[in-house]
């Protein structure tokens, strides 16, 4: 399954939104994906958290987070930006299938793909560029985030018709396809990674709980 292209408009403004409220509407979000989720709606926000504070300064809107089928199927997470409204981050329930603590760092890095939108959506802008994974605000996330999640020696640029002749092609300057772009950071790793790595913050429920309630909710 693939995170999804959405198509732009060629702008680098940013959604407006009000902020004032972020810490209190977090309190409540938290407690209903507990309430609907279980501890796999706590570990959803537990990861937001950390997403937020390690990578965006706490910038970032707080989502509704959902575990729930994605619009288009094939997405493994979509994004919501909303002009005046906070963003809306739905989780595929796919993504814990067996029950291994390696699911849990896949779809915390499925999560962070998604909060990467929201950021482009209402932090920096997403500039030009025909797609959601070919713009100038996903591409700067990329090329900053890379490096600060264990991915060295990345260089985003956009994928754009190179003329050769009399032939055209699609290709870019970078060392990133469009493809690995947009399924980004999963692309890149290691197909060893998510079965030998620990999740990036500590966990306040447990593991197995977790696990378990993600394939509860799957099935």
């Amino acid at each position: 399954m693939e995170d999804c292209n959405a198509q732009l408009e060629v702008t680098r403004s940013t959604l407006q939104l009000d902020f004032s409220r972020q810490a209190e509407l977090l309190s409540v979000m938290k407690q209903v994906a507990e309430h609907y989720y279980g501890a796999l709606g706590s570990f959803y926000y537990e990861g937001f958290e950390h997403i937020n504070r390690t990578h965006f300064g706490g910038d970032l809107p707080v989502p509704m987070l959902q575990v729930a089928m994605t619009p288009y199927g094939a997405c493994i997470g979509y994004t919501m930006s909303r002009e005046s409204r906070q963003p809306i981050i739905r989780i595929h329930p796919s993504l814990i299938k067996i029950g291994v603590a390696g699911e849990l760092l896949y779809s915390y890095e499925t999560l962070l793909h998604e909060c990467c939108h929201a950021a482009v959506a209402y932090l920096i802008g997403a500039g030009k560029g025909d797609t959601s994974h070919n713009c100038e605000g996903w591409l700067e996330l990329v090329n900053k985030l890379s490096p600060e999640i264990g991915l060295t020696n990345i260089n985003a640029q956009p994928t754009k018709t190179i003329r050769e002749g009399k032939a055209v092609r699609k290709g870019t300057n970078g060392n990133v396809s469009q493809g690995d772009l947009s399924r980004w950071p999963h692309s890149l790793r290691e197909p060893s990674y998510y079965a030998t790595t620990p999740l990036p913050f500590e966990l306040r429920v447990p593991m197995e709980q977790v696990i378990a309630d993600g394939i509860a909710i799957r099935h």
